[in-house]
């Protein structure tokens, strides 16, 4: 499993009112393995890309359980990038009552291609 490192944007966007547009570092999501990231706090998201031709799954791990009483994923669907220069796309906030700060985010992927990052605006 991957550990991905959270990338800080918010001395970037401080105070800025307008649309600003952030670059953040993308790496091949680890298909086999998953990947993890650090929830520093409701500022944090996962920027996804997917440069293949299908839709791809990422499975979030979910630590704490809905109001329902049961801890279940999320899952969201990445559909495929119609141009190759398309920036990320941004999953997120995670919620402190679903997602511990004391734990990191699991992620698994239904298949190769994806490209990932963490920040936090």
């Amino acid at each position: 499993m991957a550990a991905l490192a959270l990338q800080d944007f918010r001395s970037h966007l401080d105070g800025v009112v307008a649309a600003v547009p952030i670059a953040p570092v993308l790496v091949a999501a680890d298909d086999v393995a998953g990947d993890e990231f650090d929830r520093a706090d409701e500022h944090t998201y996962l920027a996804v890309r997917n440069p293949t031709g299908g839709a791809i799954d990422v499975t979030f791990t979910i630590t704490s359980e809905c109001d329902f009483g049961v801890s279940h994923a999320l899952t969201v669907t990445v559909a495929p990038a119609a141009d190759p220069a398309q920036p990320a796309q941004l999953v997120g906030p995670f919620n402190r009552s679903r997602f511990a700060a004391s734990a990191p985010i699991v992620l698994a992927y239904s298949g190769p291609g994806l490209e990932v990052g963490a920040v936090r605006l």
